[in-house]
């Protein structure tokens, strides 16, 4: 059984540019069979506030991966996994055959009125360009939410590791609207 769940926003053109920011890594835009997953969940009345979006590839799978925490409190996750290599909007735009055949592990929303708890595995130092502490600002690694009903959500974020500036400036755009709308 399906249904149809129907994106039509007031701007199109805006929303689908936002998606798309809120969906895709420094250097990767994302396929758009991601992205659709990624609205139908946040859809077309709401707005990404916060997101981290992860790019993985094993030489012959893609795995995407997002967080993204919505203007009305919701907390979104999709994985999707491509069976082709180094997959992403671009190579999607170039596939001359049938694209590659992909599965959805996860795609789910919750409201982050249910997080009871915040984790974080690691904790260390934000640096300058110097390489030296700034002062009172720290990366965070290993974080996870726990709900009131037992679960545990892994966010899929460490910023000790992270290369660029960008992803983790994201980073914290997530963690402060989690903070913000879960109130821990």
């Amino acid at each position: 059984m399906s249904c149809l769940v129907k994106i039509a926003p007031q701007n199109p053109d805006a929303y689908w540019i936002h998606i798309a920011a809120n969906a895709s890594t420094h250097g990767h835009t994302a396929p758009w069979q991601f992205q659709m997953q990624m609205a139908a969940l946040v859809g077309e009345q709401h707005q990404v506030v916060g997101s981290t979006v992860n790019f993985s590839s094993d030489g012959s799978d893609t795995t995407w991966s997002a967080v993204a925490v919505t203007d009305d409190g919701r907390l979104v996750k999709v994985v999707i996994v491509f069976n082709a290599e180094s997959y992403d909007l671009e190579q999607e735009r170039s596939y001359r055959e049938a694209d590659p055949a992909y599965a959805v592990h996860e795609a789910w929303v919750r409201p982050l009125s249910d997080v009871i708890g915040i984790e974080v595995g690691k904790v260390g130092p934000r640096l300058n360009a110097f390489s030296q502490a700034r002062q009172g600002e720290f990366n965070v690694g290993d974080v996870r939410l726990r709900f009131a009903d037992g679960g545990v959500v892994e966010l899929g974020f460490d910023q000790l590791a992270m290369p660029y500036q960008e992803n983790r400036q994201n980073t914290d755009e997530l963690f402060a609207a989690i903070r913000a709308q879960t109130g821990l």
